[in-house]
């Protein structure tokens, strides 16, 4: 199984602080898809994320267009105890920002435990861009270089999951 994840917050998680500092980014949205080995959809999330004392913009668009305002976590936990392979991208930012929202709500377990094996798009799309270092691509950046058009959300990670040329590095490895 293979489950397909996008955090988005209200900017970057800073590393050097403290998890629960008032200065953190707040979680907004959070979108998930399991996949079984034929990459049919097993189940979704996608979610308005509000933590207690905090407005996510424009709700009531998000509610109209059938988004639903909700604590996801607990949702996601059978599907990250279903999952082998996770797919993200900047893993190491998304995995923070995955410890922000758990702390924020003060809900957990921990998220990608050792067993999961992580696909990072940022990973792959750096490579196919000629990146040796430096800070990973945003998403906006690797599907406009790849996919010749900027993408955000988790479909925008999908599509480069699924660009051909990250389909032969990950056969490569």
């Amino acid at each position: 199984m293979l489950l397909a994840i996008h955090l988005t917050m209200t900017g970057r998680v800073d590393r050097a602080s403290d998890l629960t500092s008032s200065h953190q980014p707040h979680p907004i949205r959070i979108e998930a898809r399991l996949f079984d080995g034929a990459m049919v959809e097993a189940g979704r999330v996608d979610a308005i994320i509000r933590p207690d004392g905090w407005t996510a913009p424009d709700l009531d668009r998000a509610n109209r267009c059938g988004v639903r305002e909700i604590s996801p976590l607990p949702i996601l936990t059978d599907f990250i105890d279903a999952a082998v392979h996770v797919v993200c991208h900047d893993a190491e930012e998304t995995d923070w920002a995955l410890r922000v929202c758990r702390r924020t709500r003060r809900e957990g377990p921990e998220w990608i435990k050792p067993r999961h094996i992580l696909i990072d798009t940022a990973a792959d799309a750096a490579l196919l861009m000629g990146r040796d270092s430096g800070p990973a691509p945003t998403l906006a950046e690797a599907t406009a270089a790849l996919l010749g058009a900027p993408a955000s959300g988790l479909n925008g990670v999908l599509a480069l999951f699924q660009h051909d040329g990250v389909q032969a590095l990950r056969r490569a490895a």
